[in-house]
């Protein structure tokens, strides 16, 4: 590799949980329902009857590669079945010295009796007005600031549903970084993507934005890099081709159940079973993001200097890949949806 700047990443969690309830978020969880152990031991510990393959083993996984990431975790559900989940899961990221950011789905409002936030759930954060808009995400903020110890200063919205009004709110709260603009959904809740379809990292206001990277993996066709849905090959090159290109970053996905089956699972029985096809993936990245420390700097948005901002310039192209990695993945995830049929 020739001398010039790394290619910055950003491995990010989507660390949140959901109600093992039946119709769940259309019909709200029973009157007095709090306890959520069984969905924080799914979700967030990814517990199996061997090793628990959620938070902890990607922690330790970063840790025994000497790498950073960003957790973005879901905070709004403190005020639907009360903290001691979120507090727990703060406590056991920050414990690994990783980064604490700020994770929103308005789901969980269906469950929330507060004054000042809307009852009504909703799929995307960009379908409210922007008055509920700031009255969700302050609530959140507060939310994770007080389980943490300290304010967020980045913020994913809920299945990227983001728009140019959550980013105002944003920016009045004192969050400076948000990464929820993911081309490859811009036909969904994404307002951002409809609007101004993004590669690299942009300013809107006093708010820089680091889109979730994608790729052009066959004609027409955007694939977001999310751990479940590239296959390490597909990822390798990516980085080496963004870097190639000169392009100033990468921000990768995954969430915190991501190697769990949980097809099988209900409110009241299952057991869940590691994927390993996918556990060993999220390895092999992490064994490759160590080895090539020299052209790629791992960051967090935690550490992001807030005095060297983003310079807006012009968006390049998206990359596109090699059809033999996309049949290559598609072989992967036929043989992965086989084996969770009977995990």
């Amino acid at each position: 590799m020739a001398e010039r700047d790394p290619l910055r990443v950003f491995v990010t969690v989507d660390t949140e949980l959901w109600p093992l309830s039946g119709n769940w978020p259309r019909t709200p969880l029973p009157a007095g329902r709090k306890s959520i152990e069984r969905e924080h031991d799914l979700y967030i510990l990814g517990r199996t009857a061997g090793r628990s393959y959620g938070l902890p083993f990607i922690l330790e996984t970063l840790q025994a590669h000497e790498l950073g990431a960003t957790f973005f975790i879901e905070s709004l559900h403190a005020l639907a079945v009360g903290n001691e989940s979120l507090t727990s899961t703060v406590a056991l990221v920050r414990d690994a010295g990783q980064d604490v950011q700020l994770h929103v789905h308005t789901e969980w409002l269906g469950d929330i009796d507060a004054e000042g936030l809307p009852k009504l759930y909703g799929p995307a954060l960009a379908g409210y007005e922007m008055a509920e808009q700031r009255a969700i995400v302050t609530s959140a903020h507060q939310a994770l600031t007080a389980a943490s110890g300290s304010a967020p200063r980045a913020f994913r919205a809920g299945s990227y549903g983001a728009g140019r009004e959550t980013l105002d709110v944003l920016a009045e709260i004192g969050i400076a970084f948000d990464s929820s603009h993911n081309q490859a959904f811009s036909e969904s809740p994404c307002r951002l993507a409809a609007t101004d379809p993004l590669v690299q990292p942009a300013r809107f206001g006093s708010v820089d934005e680091f889109p979730v990277s994608c790729f052009e993996d066959y004609a027409n066709h955007l694939r977001h890099t999310q751990v479940c849905a590239t296959s390490i090959a597909e990822m390798r090159w990516l980085l080496r081709a963004a870097w190639t290109a000169g392009w100033n970053s990468i921000v990768i996905v995954l969430h915190s159940s991501e190697f769990i089956h949980k097809e099988r699972l209900t409110e009241s029985g299952g057991t869940a079973k590691a994927n390993m096809r996918l556990a060993r993936r999220f390895e092999a990245l992490c064994a490759f993001l160590a080895a090539n420390r020299g052209w790629l700097d791992v960051a967090t948005f935690g550490g992001l200097p807030v005095d060297r901002r983003v310079e807006s310039a012009i968006q390049p192209a998206t990359l596109r890949s090699a059809a033999w990695r996309t049949i290559g993945r598609t072989a992967e995830q036929a043989l992965n949806r086989i084996e969770g049929r009977w995990a």
